[in-house]
C-alpha cells in the first residue's frame, strides 16, 4: 500500500474518498470471492470496475499532459468599476480545448486574501474557445490579487483526479468601498487666523492689478503708459498679494480593513470640501498626505490591508501637514471612525491613545462616527453619544475603556459627531 501511494504521488494522481472505498471494496471481492470462490457474476463486476479504474487513471494522466501544454488564460474583462459588497463578473478566455468524455477540468482562482466563497469554474466537452465568466463578491475594499490558478482534472464520477497550478497568471482588482454619505456632517476648519493675517504679504503671486513706482528691474512691458501720458511719472503693474485660502481642513480616516463605511464617508466628505473649494489635507492608516479626493480614495484602497501603529501613523501625518504649511500649528483634526470600532477593546484603547496624543499636541479633535449604532440607538450630541451607544451593553468587554474615553471627552475639548446628529 505504501509503495502504491508513493507511485501515485510521483504521478500527481490522487483518489477521492469515494474512489478509495470502491477500490478497497472491489479488492476485497477480487481476493475473497473472485479468486477463492470463482463467482462468475462477481468476477464480471470486479474486473469491469478495475478496467474502469484503469481507464480513469490513464485518462486523467493523459488529459493532464495534453491540457497543461495548451492552457493559457487571457483576461478579457471590461474595465468597469468594482464595488465591495456587489456582485462583479470577470471574463477569462481559454484556447480551444478538447476534454475527454466523462472527464472535466476545474479551475480554482486563488486570491492573496481569503474570500467568503472561493471562485471556481468547471469545463467539459469540446469548444472552439472557452470564456470563463467568474462571478465574485468582494467583502470589502482593497487591492485583491489573483496569485495563482489551481487546475484539477479528473473523471466526473469523482474517482480520481490530478492537480497542478499556474503561478504565472496574476491579476490585481481594485475594489472601491460602497457609496458613502456625509451631507449631515459639519465642515470644520483645522486652522484659525485673525482677519489681518489673511494676506500673505511676503509673496505676490496674484493677478497683476496692483500699481507701484517703476523700477528698472520690472522691465519695459510692465510700464503703464496711459498714466505716464497724464502725469509723466513711470508707474508699473505689480502682482497682488497672495490670498490665503478661506478654509483648510485636515482629516484622518481610521478605517481598518473591513471599515468600508468610514472609508466611504471620508471620500464623500472630501468631495464636499472640494465642491466648497476648501483646501484638503487628508490621510489614512499607512498612507501619506493627500490633497485631492482621487488621491485619498486610491490610498484607502491601496492601504486597506496594511497593519500599522495608529498613533505613529497619525503623528507622521500631522508633521507632514504642518511642514507643508510652513510649520503652522494644526489646531483641529477631524477623525473618521466606523461605529464598529467601539466594539473592539484594542480599537477603543487606540482612541484613548489618540485623544491623549492630540491633547499633548494641543490639537482639538473632532470624531466623526459613521455606521449603524448598537440597538439602533439614535445619536445624541457630543460625549453623550457614547453613553447612549453602549447603555444596552452593560457587560460589554469594552466598558471600562469606553468609560475612560468618555471621561476624556467630558474633561477635554473632544467633539463627537454622527451622520444623524445634524440631520
Amino acid at each position: 500500500m505504501a509503495k502504491l501511494k508513493k507511485i501515485l504521488n510521483h504521478l500527481s494522481l490522487s483518489f477521492s474518498a469515494r474512489g478509495l472505498i470502491l477500490l478497497l471494496f472491489f479488492s476485497y471481492l477480487l481476493k475473497s470471492v473472485v479468486i477463492d470462490d470463482a463467482d462468475i457474476v462477481a468476477s464480471v463486476i470486479t474486473y469491469t470496475f478495475l478496467l474502469f479504474l484503469l481507464f480513469s487513471c490513464v485518462g486523467t494522466l493523459l488529459g493532464k499532459h495534453l491540457l497543461k501544454r495548451k492552457l493559457q488564460l487571457l483576461d478579457v474583462s471590461s474595465s468597469s468599476c468594482v464595488t465591495a459588497g456587489q456582485n462583479s463578473v470577470f471574463a477569462f478566455q481559454l484556447p480551444k480545448l478538447f476534454i475527454f468524455p466523462f472527464f472535466q477540468l476545474q479551475a480554482d482562482f486563488i486570491f492573496d486574501h481569503p474570500l467568503d466563497e472561493q471562485p471556481k469554474y468547471i469545463i467539459s466537452g469540446k469548444s472552439s474557445s472557452t470564456i470563463i465568466p467568474l462571478s465574485i463578491t468582494f467583502p470589502h475594499r482593497g487591492l485583491w490579487t489573483i496569485e495563482k490558478i489551481k487546475f484539477s482534472f479528473g473523471d466526473r464520477f469523482g474517482i480520481c483526479n490530478t492537480v497542478w497550478e499556474d503561478s504565472d497568471f496574476h491579476k490585481t482588482i481594485s475594489v472601491e468601498p460602497p457609496h458613502g454619505y456625509a451631507e449631515t456632517l459639519p465642515i470644520l476648519s483645522s486652522f484659525f487666523r485673525a482677519g489681518d493675517e489673511n494676506l500673505n504679504v511676503t509673496e505676490r503671486k496674484g493677478d497683476p492689478y496692483d500699481i507701484k513706482r517703476y523700477h528698472p528691474s520690472d522691465g519695459i512691458r510692465k510700464i503703464i503708459w496711459k498714466l505716464y501720458a497724464k502725469n509723466e511719472n513711470l508707474m508699473a503693474r505689480e502682482a497682488e498679494a497672495s490670498v490665503c485660502s478661506e478654509g483648510q481642513v485636515a482629516l484622518f480616516c481610521l478605517a481598518r480593513t473591513e471599515d468600508d463605511k468610514a472609508a466611504a464617508s471620508t471620500i464623500a466628505y472630501s468631495q464636499r470640501l472640494e465642491h466648497e473649494e476648501l483646501d484638503l489635507y487628508a490621510s489614512c492608516l499607512g498612507g501619506d498626505i493627500y490633497r485631492t479626493t482621487c488621491e485619498l480614495k486610491t490610498a484607502l484602497i491601496a492601504h486597506a490591508f496594511d497593519k500599522v501603529e495608529v498613533v505613529q501613523s497619525l503623528e507622521a501625518f500631522i508633521d507632514k501637514v504642518q511642514k507643508s504649511l510652513n510649520n503652522r500649528p494644526l489646531q483641529q483634526l477631524i477623525i473618521f471612525v466606523d461605529s464598529a470600532y467601539f466594539l473592539d477593546e484594542n480599537a477603543v484603547q487606540n482612541l484613548v491613545k489618540i485623544a491623549n496624543f492630540l491633547e499633548s499636541k494641543q490639537i482639538k479633535s473632532a470624531f466623526f462616527v459613521v455606521g449603524q449604532s448598537i440597538k439602533n440607538h439614535t445619536t445624541v450630541k457630543r460625549s453623550k453619544f457614547i453613553k447612549c451607544f453602549f447603555e444596552a451593553e452593560e457587560e460589554s468587554p469594552t466598558k471600562s475603556t469606553l468609560n475612560e474615553f468618555l471621561a476624556l471627552s467630558n474633561t477635554r475639548n473632544i467633539q463627537i459627531y454622527t451622520e444623524e446628529s445634524h440631520a
